[in-house]
């Protein structure tokens, strides 16, 4: 977010495209709490005060939330790696959302300069993961979504 001044749409949009990792390859999107068939373009959302990727900011943090943490059950070490580079993790296990709040944390700039390469390194791998495991999370990710 340019001179570490954040709109939450700039977050959205950062997030929607990791989410899409398991998305696009599962073909699943979160609505109304729950999943259903869809496409990352299904986040763009029409609102009773307009319309916008954060019109479905909530449903998209709560898939966020389930693959992440389901990812983290068949990845641990990916998930672990990735987590303690980014500040750790949050309660609900939403990595892709904690990495928006830490890359856009001034204190954590130098920090992450010091550590972009290892960084960057372990977002594509977890991103990977979720991909490559994106059959294996969708089963269970209702049930996440129910229990949160």
């Amino acid at each position: 977010m340019s001179n570490l001044q954040i709109d939450s749409w700039e977050d959205d949009l950062a997030e929607v495209t990791m989410l899409s990792a398991y998305g696009v390859q599962a073909g699943m999107v979160c609505q109304g709490g729950k999943l259903v068939p869809g496409s990352p373009t299904d986040y763009f959302g029409k609102g009773p005060s307009g319309s916008g990727i954060g019109e479905t900011r909530n449903d998209r943090h709560a898939l966020q939330s389930a693959v992440c943490q389901i990812e983290k059950s068949i990845h641990a070490q990916d998930y672990q790696t990735f987590a303690e580079l980014i500040g750790g993790a949050p309660p609900n296990g939403d990595l892709m959302h904690q990495l928006m709040v830490f890359l856009n944390d001034p204190a954590q700039q130098d920090t992450l300069k010091g550590s972009a390469d290892q960084l960057t390194g372990a977002a594509v791998r977890f991103l990977s993961d979720i991909r490559m495991d994106a059959g294996q999370i969708t089963p269970s990710v209702n049930s996440v979504l129910a229990n949160a």
